[in-house]
């Protein structure tokens, strides 16, 4: 498939340029739109606001063209603000999906985003005629005596528990709601099940995002102090990661980091592994 890839333009089969005003404002140029097709692809990052002016000029340019374009969104700006609504962050969300959706051929138009917070939300802004669809890279996890999965929160779990076959656990965050951020300040792991623990070496954490990495610091110690009497390793399994010192850092209280390059390239490092390609999951 004939693909304009903003995101890795030595990927792009369609070439292009960025250039820039003296007042900042950045402008598409070199565009190869007589590469257009039907049912083309375009891979557009939407991490700023710069990016998603960017994807507003070369839909404008396309639907010139064409009538249907395949568009895969590998980070979406603001969707972790889904629910955000008394301090106004939502509205960073609802300023991307107006910026994506007003330049939709609704009926002709297929989106795919790669693991959203809240795909409801994001959903919710598309007619029903338009194709959307949401993918992920993580396996199915196949939990037991000896392997157990832990999701950092309820959204987690809501979001990958179709992906675990067996048993897990669940994290109760703690927030300083005096915090601007309602910040996370520890960690509460309960077994209201009561699955035997003491034969567990391995625990799996699945999320969708690391950002500072704090929270993820937290819950290593918390686990390890649940599972004091256990030899066990650590894994961690998110799509995106935004810094890279923040995620180096997590090396430290994880044995293995599984993430993808959607935000930015994967740092060097034998515990951080890349968890599956963009093409892979579309």
């Amino acid at each position: 498939m004939i693909t304009l890839n903003l995101y890795d333009s030595n990927k792009s089969d369609i070439k292009f340029e960025l250039n820039r005003f003296p007042d900042g404002e950045v402008q598409v140029t070199e565009l190869e739109v007589d590469k257009f097709v039907e049912g083309m692809r375009l891979i557009a990052p939407i991490r700023n606001a710069e990016e998603l002016f960017i994807f507003e000029q070369v839909m404008w340019l396309i639907h010139k063209k064409i009538h249907a374009v395949n568009i895969i969104i590998p980070y979406l700006m603001g969707a972790r603000n889904d629910r955000n609504m008394a301090k106004g962050r939502c509205a960073t969300l609802f300023s991307v999906l107006w910026g994506i959706t007003c330049n939709l051929f609704k009926t002709l138009d297929t989106i795919t985003f790669v693991t959203v917070h809240n795909e409801e939300a994001v959903g919710f802004w598309f007619e029903e005629e338009t194709t959307v669809k949401f993918v992920n890279p993580y396996p199915n996890f196949t939990t037991n005596e000896e392997q157990i999965v832990i999701f950092p929160d309820a959204g987690a779990e809501r979001r990958f528990k179709h992906l675990v076959n067996g048993p897990y656990l669940i994290a109760e965050k703690h927030r300083d709601i005096n915090h601007e951020q309602s910040r996370i300040v520890s960690y509460e792991l309960k077994n209201p099940n009561g699955y035997d623990l003491s034969k567990i070496n391995k625990v799996i954490i699945v999320d969708d995002l690391i950002d500072g990495g704090f929270t993820f610091k937290l819950l290593s110690t918390e686990v390890h102090k649940m599972l004091i009497a256990n030899d066990f390793i650590m894994e961690l399994y998110a799509t995106h990661f935004i810094q890279e010192d923040s995620l180096l850092s997590l090396t430290e209280y994880y044995d293995e980091i599984f993430v993808c390059d959607t935000f930015r390239s994967l740092p060097e490092h034998k515990n951080i592994h890349k968890l599956k390609e963009l093409e892979e999951m579309i």
